[in-house]
């Protein structure tokens, strides 16, 4: 399902530069271009992370391949140089870990706020730097517990801070190709093992990258 996700998404990301081609080569207002509701979505890579620390050792082995997301992320441009949003994303991995027996998935959830620098030169390319703060979770549908053995279903639950920068450009006024980079930090500080209820579980701070690219879609003001 994430996979047929993604290759949707990445057969729009082929062919928007083709619609930049052939888009009228005016020059926007640098502003005024992004005021008003913005939806994006986004597909992309998630590097191998390791979650470490004693509450770790007991319930996941520290090594965590890669994998690939996909996200959407809404917001609304209050100011040329401000947009608030709230995101969410999920990426697959496959490598399998302690609990896991052949795949997890880290789903993200965030509110954050998008600050843009517009370049007079180049009114189409609109940089920008954010900053946003949220929940984590890591989650195994089917998990085995190392402490009672039992079968089901494995969660691991934080609160995390994102920090990330990257680049708009404008096909047209309604429409740009989104590029970031996000490193998220914080640990995780709940558990639930199959069968079990959750508890507190104390890891050290876990750094994750996450790399994205995406389609923006501008609705403007009302």
């Amino acid at each position: 399902m994430l996979r047929t996700a993604v290759l949707a998404l990445a057969a729009c990301l082929i062919g928007a530069p083709a619609a930049a081609q052939t888009a009228d080569d005016e020059l926007f207002d640098p502003g005024d271009k992004v005021l008003g509701l913005f939806v994006i979505g986004q597909i992309g890579f998630v590097p191998a992370f390791s979650i470490t620390g004693r509450g770790a050792d007991a319930v996941i082995d520290p090594r965590g391949g890669w994998g690939t997301s996909i996200g959407l992320q809404v917001g609304y441009g209050l100011r040329p140089w401000l947009m608030p949003y709230i995101s969410v994303d999920r990426s697959d991995h496959n490598a399998p870990d302690a609990i896991a027996q052949s795949a997890y998935s880290l789903h993200h959830i965030e509110v954050g706020a998008r600050f843009f620098r517009h370049l007079d030169s180049r009114p189409k390319l609109v940089p920008h730097a954010d900053i946003a703060v949220g929940a984590r979770q890591l989650f195994s549908g089917r998990a085995v517990s190392p402490i009672t053995g039992d079968a089901g279903r494995f969660f691991l639950t934080g609160r995390a801070l994102s920090l990330g920068a990257g680049v708009l450009y404008f096909v047209k006024e309604s429409l740009a190709l989104d590029g970031s980079a996000y490193v998220g930090y914080g640990s995780f500080t709940r558990v639930s093992l199959p069968n079990a209820a959750q508890r507190d579980i104390n890891t050290d701070n876990t750094l994750t990258t996450r790399l994205r690219v995406g389609v923006a879609w501008i609705l403007g003001p009302p």
